[in-house]
């Protein structure tokens, strides 16, 4: 089911052997990008601070099609920036009417 007429990017972060020996971690330089098709990527919100360094805080929320791959330590690229996904990745589970909604985030220094 198409919610929208955006394409979003989920860039999934890849692994290498942690330090010491004891497991993986993350590893961003080895990421892989997967594009969605039929989103909608909406405002929810826009912070400034000022104390310190001009910083801002933009916030979207994205409606993503039912069945996409997405898990909340991924990060989503849409309009050219890249957003950090902002609690868990929220399935809505209604006959013909499933999809995902992800709530995102991104700072910068203005």
């Amino acid at each position: 089911m198409r919610l929208g007429p955006h394409t979003i990017d989920v860039v999934r972060a890849g692994t290498k052997p942690a330090d010491y020996g004891t497991g993986t971690q993350t590893d961003w330089s080895s990421s892989s990008t997967t594009a969605v098709d039929g989103c909608s990527v909406q405002p929810a919100s826009s912070d400034e601070f000022t104390i310190d360094q001009d910083t801002f805080t933009t916030r979207l929320v994205a409606y993503v099609p039912a069945g996409a791959d997405v898990r909340a330590a991924d990060r989503i690229v849409w309009n050219g920036e890249t957003y950090d996904i902002d609690g868990d990745v929220l399935r809505w589970e209604f006959s013909g009417l499933s999809h995902i909604v992800i709530n995102l985030s991104r700072s910068a220094v203005a």
